[in-house]
């Protein structure tokens, strides 16, 4: 009889044991869904596709960048991007139509691509080569 209450006691164990460990596998796929939904850690975490191009348009919400295939892309700024000349920060208004930036974004939680870093680009030594003489 103790073995049979024994034998009883540890099947209940490993039953109860058993959806513990099945949900761990699971929950570490959930905690990592939920990380990437984490803006601020999926950004520092996570590589972000890099777009370069001319500036057409640009305020304090909306960056339109026009590519080297004459595709204009439309980024959102939100309160978190960032602007940088090099490595110093500026402001957006020292961005201007016709400079040449890389914008790193992701999309938004409404899907929209929003700029996360945007770099203003060194003017090319070449521009001043190209003019005739």
């Amino acid at each position: 009889m103790r073995l049979a209450s024994t034998v009883g006691l540890g099947l209940a164990l490993l039953l109860a044991a058993g959806p513990a460990v099945c949900q761990s596998g699971r929950g570490s796929r959930r905690s990592s869904a939920a990380h990437s939904q984490n803006a601020d850690e999926s950004t520092s975490k996570q590589a972000m596709p890099d777009f370069t191009g001319v500036v057409r348009g640009v305020d304090s919400k909306i960056l339109l960048l026009e590519q080297a295939d004459q595709n204009t892309m439309q980024f959102y700024s939100t309160k978190k991007t960032q602007y940088f000349d090099g490595e110093k920060k500026i402001k957006v208004s020292q961005i201007k139509a016709g400079d040449r930036v890389s914008v790193e974004a992701r999309l938004g939680p409404d899907g929209k691509p929003e700029a996360v870093n945007i770099w203003l680009q060194p003017k090319e030594a070449s521009q001043g080569t190209d003019a005739p003489r």
